[in-house]
C-alpha cells in the first residue's frame, strides 16, 4: 500500500503546486497512513483536493462559454459605382469598425466583373493593400491574418474594370477589450 501511496503523491507533486494544470488549486496528498486509520486520511485529504479541481474546471468552462459567447459574425459588403470602368469605395458606414469593436476579415469576394483589378487597401487608398483581386474571386483569412482595429476601414480601388463589381464577405466582430483573446 506504501508504494501505491507514494506514487500519488509524487503524481500530485507533493506538497504544492498546480492539480492538473489548474491555476490556483494546489495540489498535494498527504501521504501518511497508519494501521489504525487504513488510508482514510489520505482519501479525505485526495477527494477534497478533486472538488477543488472540480470546481476550478466549472469556473473555467463558464468563463469560456461566456467567451464564446462575444464574437458575432457580420456581413462585409458594398455598392461599387463604376465610372469609366473605376472606382474608390470609402464607406465608413459599411467597411468600418465602429468604436470600440474590432473586426477579423474572414471572408472577401468579388465578382461580375471580367477584366481590371479590384483591391482592398486598410484606411488609405494610397496605403498597404491586404486583398488584391486581378480576377473577381474568393479569398478567406485565418484569425487575426486581416485584423482592422477600431475606425479601421477597408477601401476598396477598382481600376479598369470590364462588367460590374459586387462585393461581399464576412468578418468576426467583437469588443476591443476581446482582441487578447480572439488572436489566442
Amino acid at each position: 500500500m506504501s508504494k501505491a501511496l507514494d506514487s500519488i503523491a509524487q503524481s500530485f507533486g507533493r506538497g504544492g503546486g498546480q492539480a492538473a494544470g489548474v491555476p490556483g488549486v494546489a495540489a498535494s496528498v498527504s501521504v501518511e497512513a497508519d494501521a489504525d486509520t487504513g488510508g482514510v486520511d489520505i482519501m479525505a485529504g485526495f477527494s477534497a483536493q478533486l472538488g477543488r479541481v472540480a470546481d476550478a474546471l466549472e469556473r473555467e468552462w463558464r468563463r469560456r462559454e461566456r467567451m464564446a459567447q462575444v464574437v458575432h459574425q457580420i456581413p462585409v459588403a458594398a455598392a461599387v459605382n463604376l465610372t469609366g470602368g473605376a472606382a474608390t469605395v470609402k464607406s465608413p458606414d459599411q467597411l468600418q469598425a465602429k468604436a470600440g469593436y474590432c473586426w477579423g476579415i474572414r471572408r472577401l469576394s468579388t465578382w461580375g466583373w471580367s477584366a481590371g483589378t479590384v483591391t482592398f487597401y486598410q484606411n488609405d487608398a494610397n496605403g498597404e493593400p491586404v486583398a488584391p483581386f486581378t480576377v473577381a474571386g474568393v479569398s478567406t483569412f485565418g484569425r487575426g491574418e486581416l485584423l482592422l482595429e477600431p475606425q479601421d476601414q477597408l477601401v476598396i480601388v477598382a481600376a479598369g474594370i470590364t462588367g460590374n463589381v459586387y462585393i461581399g464577405g464576412k468578418a468576426d466582430c467583437f469588443p476591443s477589450w476581446y482582441e487578447p483573446y480572439y488572436l489566442g
